[in-house]
């Protein structure tokens, strides 16, 4: 379960996601201080919140609140804190090299003028959900900006980073300390952050700019040249399994786990001369997707001699294009969501079913539902275009906790569909006005006004999970 930042979202949606992810025993993730931005928004939301509802029931949620808020919020220019990171750094490794001699180690003057930049505390949402107490294994993904503190919570709490270079680099939102995590012996995992953010999904390449971005980072050769490089091999691979709890299935090549394994070509030029001792950084810095000449999933070839098997590249490559090239008509013309469904015990394995999709107002929907088994359905129109972030998917004990004035162009509806009867959801292109009919008849109707999220979940009618849908229309 993933909070996105929390900067996109309002505490009681946080609170009552978390909730929610403890009642289903699931993991969490969360895009944890990726750029200063999100820093500044986040302390701001709680600033803001504080100012509107002021007291709580509970003395300690107001006081962690105002603990957040009274630390230092970053600097409006965003280079200005990575001077005072590096500062830090430099003083660190100053002090960690005293005994090197071959290290020139800074002057009196120098540490005196590197001594007067002072890098409080910064407001962190780990602070948050550790006092939520929702980090216990928790992937923290990107961790750009973490301070000493913030890698203490990581530790205390056993949690992995999902490091994802070549995105941090290409949306300038800074280089992750690599070297604070590899000395704390925190799990480090690579990701590539999906192409929304990044030219790229190449694993290669990945590997190839975490190591460039940690001596960037470092500008300490004395430092970097001590870098084992099995690090990003290890964070590439096992580290991936093990963050997601999946390392006894696979992630290494080991008897009885799956045979997930890609073979590199090594008798090509790109790949040569070939030297034991140099493989693990001629696999990082030289290898890449040309390289690749077979791909094994779970037992199975895949790519066959560089080629994808079952599958034609050429055709493949066509209607990626055609993809894109749709999603721009969409996005013009808008979409149609027309879809029937079937809801059938195997889907409520989860012990739950969901549809979710971000709408706009050229959008037209027409969904039929049906189940072989009676279910609460619980229909959500977020109104914003964030739609965790709203009233409607805050539940009752979240809200009593953390209260949040209702958006009026949201809505949130519980309905109860028995077996073998039909749950239709309309929206006509060019309005907001949603219509649920159950059976023939019309149940519900409700304008939005806004662009957002629908959100349609199915549980089990006598679940627990049965009551955490509010009904907001009544």
């Amino acid at each position: 379960m993933g909070f996105g930042p929390l900067s996109f979202h309002s505490l009681p949606t946080i609170y009552s996601g978390i909730l929610i992810a403890k009642q289903l025993n699931m993991s969490t993730t969360e895009h944890t201080m990726e750029n200063i931005q999100e820093q500044r928004d986040f302390r701001n939301h709680m600033i803001d919140y504080l100012q509107q509802y002021k007291r709580f029931n509970l003395t300690n949620d107001e006081q962690i609140l105002y603990n957040l808020t009274n630390l230092t919020s970053p600097s409006n220019v965003d280079a200005y804190e990575q001077l005072l990171r590096t500062v830090q750094q430099i003083l660190k490794f100053d002090k960690i090299l005293e005994n090197d001699i071959s290290y020139k180690k800074l002057t009196d003057a120098e540490k005196q003028i590197l001594g007067t930049f002072n890098y409080n505390r910064r407001s962190s949402p780990l602070i948050l959900l550790d006092y939520f107490q929702i980090l216990k294994t928790h992937l923290a993904i990107h961790s750009v900006w973490l301070q000493s503190e913030d890698i203490d919570i990581l530790i205390r709490n056993n949690m992995s980073i999902s490091h994802n270079p070549e995105s941090n680099m290409y949306l300038t939102s800074g280089i992750a300390p690599i070297d604070d995590y590899l000395r704390k012996n925190i799990l480090i995992t690579i990701g590539t952050d999906g192409a929304a953010s990044n030219d790229g999904i190449n694993f290669f390449t990945a590997m190839k700019q975490m190591w460039n971005g940690y001596k960037i980072n470092m500008m300490n050769t004395d430092i970097s040249k001590k870098f084992d490089e099995w690090n990003i091999i290890q964070a590439a691979t096992i580290n991936g399994a093990k963050a997601l709890k999946i390392d006894k299935k696979t992630g290494s090549i080991d008897i009885g786990k799956q045979a997930d394994i890609t073979l590199i070509a090594t008798n090509e030029l790109g790949l040569s001369p070939l030297r034991l001792n140099t493989l693990k950084s001629l696999l990082i810095y030289s290898a890449d997707t040309r390289n690749v000449k077979y791909v094994v999933i779970n037992g199975t070839i895949r790519v066959d001699n560089g080629f994808i098997k079952y599958q034609n590249q050429s055709q493949l490559a066509q209607r990626l294009t055609q993809i894109a090239r749709d999603v721009d008509l969409r996005v013009i013309n808008g979409k149609i969501w027309s879809e029937k469904y079937i809801i059938t015990r195997q889907d409520l394995i989860r012990s739950y079913w969901y549809k979710y999709r971000s709408i706009r107002v050229l959008d037209t929907i027409d969904l039929i539902i049906e189940s072989v088994e009676n279910l609460t359905m619980c229909i959500v129109v977020s109104g914003t275009t964030f739609g965790g972030g709203t009233y409607t998917v805050i539940g009752e004990l979240a809200k009593q906790r953390f209260p949040e004035d209702k958006l009026p162009q949201a809505f949130s509806k519980p309905i109860s569909l028995s077996a073998g009867i039909s749950l239709r959801i309309t929206k006509k292109r060019s309005q907001y006005e949603y219509t649920i009919y159950l059976g023939n008849a019309i149940i519900f109707a409700q304008n939005s006004t806004a662009a957002g999220q629908l959100l349609i979940l199915a549980v089990e009618a006598n679940s627990e999970l049965s009551t955490i849908c509010l009904d907001t229309t009544v």
